[in-house]
């Protein structure tokens, strides 16, 4: 197949270290004539939110070049991490069974220190 100006590729992998923990990456990149094509998020996470009162966390290392995104799409669905890079703290609890209350904080900068890309949320999910 010939790469064109759409062509990207990645991969993402996970493993199992300890009972409660995991270690993730992932990583993408375009084929972009440009520089700055690329992008990998890896981290580990501790835990599992599945049933209530559970907890789960994570810590992750993200950056992420300007230009990963061919034709607007994102190798990630945060467009808060396109040219940034810096850590990710995220959080799950299982407030019942079948809801989830997630928080993150991102500590990020812009890939040439110029501008913060700092930013908190605080999401509740319902699974029907």
């Amino acid at each position: 197949m010939k790469a064109t100006d759409e062509t990207y590729y990645g991969f993402n992998a996970s493993t199992k270290i300890a009972k409660n923990a995991v270690v993730f990456a992932q990583y993408a990149k375009n084929n972009d004539a440009a520089d700055n094509n690329q992008g990998y998020w890896a981290g580990v996470k501790f835990g599992n939110a599945i049933k209530k009162g559970d907890i789960d966390y994570s810590l992750a290392y993200v950056k992420v070049d300007n230009n990963i995104n061919p034709n607007g799409t994102y190798f990630v669905n945060d467009s808060n991490w396109i040219g940034a890079k810096g850590l990710r703290f995220k959080a799950h609890y299982a407030v019942s069974n079948n809801s989830t209350l997630t928080f993150y904080q991102d500590q990020f900068k812009t890939i040439d220190g110029n501008a913060d890309h700092k930013r908190s949320d605080l999401e509740y999910e319902v699974r029907f």
